[in-house]
């Protein structure tokens, strides 16, 4: 299944649940995002988001480094890739080999496996 929105989804509360090889690619503007991705999933988030949920296992890949993420709590773990936006803190788990790259500079409280790789970059 692939999902791709080419208008904004404006919402108090945005869940989304992706596995196996879906893909969702468009535009959140949310108080509120809940994203749960597993197995060869794919997103592509644009928008604004004052807290967002993210749970990301396996080879799941998440590309939202335009997506305005105020506040995160993630758990990641397997072999997937994750890329945000993130404004004021960040919180979570980086397990195993998982891959998470994040802009900004917020405030940090989360745990990095020694197999993980995290990077902070700027936006260019």
């Amino acid at each position: 299944v692939e999902m791709n929105i080419s208008s904004e989804i404006k919402t108090d509360n945005f869940k989304l649940n992706l596995k196996n090889n879906a893909k969702f690619i468009g535009s959140v503007n949310s108080r509120k995002a809940e994203v749960e991705m597993l197995n060869t999933s794919r997103a592509n988030f644009t928008g604004k988001t004052k807290v967002a949920f993210i749970k990301i296992a396996d080879t799941a890949n998440l590309i939202a480094p335009y997506w305005m993420i105020e506040n995160l709590n993630i758990d990641s773990k397997n072999a997937n890739y994750a890329e945000v936006n993130v404004q004021d803190s960040l919180k979570g788990n980086i397990k195993n080999t998982a891959k998470f790259v994040y802009y900004n500079d917020p405030i940090r409280a989360f745990k990095i496996d020694k197999t993980a790789n995290v990077q902070n970059k700027e936006l260019e």
